[in-house]
């Protein structure tokens, strides 16, 4: 099964390498492997066998770009940036929980300077 089957994409063959239309196929391409392996998808070595060579450039590409996401956002959170990585999970609800906490830890503060 080819990636731009999947995708219902064009294959490249039917554009000239390099022109406009084989630059958005490619774009393309990388984005929708992007959103599928990032929805949990996986890619079969039968279906990777396969793919065409720019396919196969595409797949990689977008695994490429999730791994270093993994890796910046493991790194954010290891900084102690909890809220900000989990924001996009969670609508923003760690973030304001930990505004709350910083608010009543400085209230608590006030309150004992009386």
């Amino acid at each position: 099964m080819r990636l731009a089957d999947v995708l219902n994409l064009p294959w490249q063959e039917n554009f000239e390498e390099d022109s406009s239309d084989w630059i958005r196929l490619y774009e393309s391409l990388v984005g929708g492997a992007e959103d599928f392996l990032r929805a949990g998808g996986s890619i079969l070595l039968q279906d990777w066998a396969g793919f065409s060579p720019l396919e196969k450039e595409a797949a990689a590409v977008a695994g490429e770009r999730l791994r270093a996401e993994y890796a910046a956002l493991s790194g954010l959170s290891a900084q102690g940036h909890h809220a900000r990585v989990l924001a996009p999970a969670d609508g923003g609800d760690a973030m304001v929980g930990e505004s709350l906490d910083e608010v009543l830890s400085q209230m608590e503060e006030d309150l004992k300077k009386q």
